[in-house]
């Protein structure tokens, strides 16, 4: 079973890299798009009409991409003064009990993708991107966050440590 974890593991580590790539890249369009703009602006008085809506939509695919990389790297926000206050024993329910939480909360969003997804017609201004095209990354990461949640109650069910320092406590 650890070697099955294992595996799992080195392909999210894989998949966290390529998302961190795709929002860092998101992040340079966006601002190099915008500077050409101000500058174009600036000497003809006209904008670069197609930069605004792409802007807003590279800013939401860095965001949902960014999720699931800040999550990974244990840079999310946690509050952990009752995980640091129990014992062995309280971490290890506060870690399960945090786990199966989080596991709720994304499997809801997961649930209901499919209607949401379906609901969203039409075309993004401008961009030629189907409207649903916005909230693709939320769900991928969701799934991804949602699996390294389930390969941390693995992990806890077999008695090893947490990927990460800081997850599993998250009260």
């Amino acid at each position: 079973m650890s070697a099955a974890i294992d595996r799992i593991e080195t392909w999210l580590a894989a998949l966290e890299t390529l998302f961190l790539r795709a929002a860092n890249a998101c992040l340079a369009i966006m601002l190099v798009s915008n500077m050409v703009n101000i500058l174009v602006r600036g000497v003809s008085d006209r904008g670069i009409l197609l930069v605004f809506p792409w802007t807003t939509v590279l800013f939401v695919w860095c965001t949902f991409l960014g999720m699931y990389v800040v999550y990974r790297r244990g840079t999310d926000i946690t509050v952990d003064f009752i995980h640091d206050r129990l014992g062995g024993g309280g971490k290890a329910v506060l870690r399960i009990f945090a786990d199966l939480v989080v596991l709720g909360v994304l499997g809801t969003i997961l649930l209901v993708a499919p209607e949401i997804l379906a609901t969203q017609e039409g075309e993004i201004e401008l961009t030629g991107l189907p409207r649903w095209a916005l909230s693709l990354p939320l769900f991928v990461s969701s799934f991804l966050v949602a699996l390294d949640v389930a390969l941390d109650l693995a992990r806890a069910a077999l008695g090893l440590p947490s990927r990460a320092k800081g997850h599993g406590a998250v009260l």
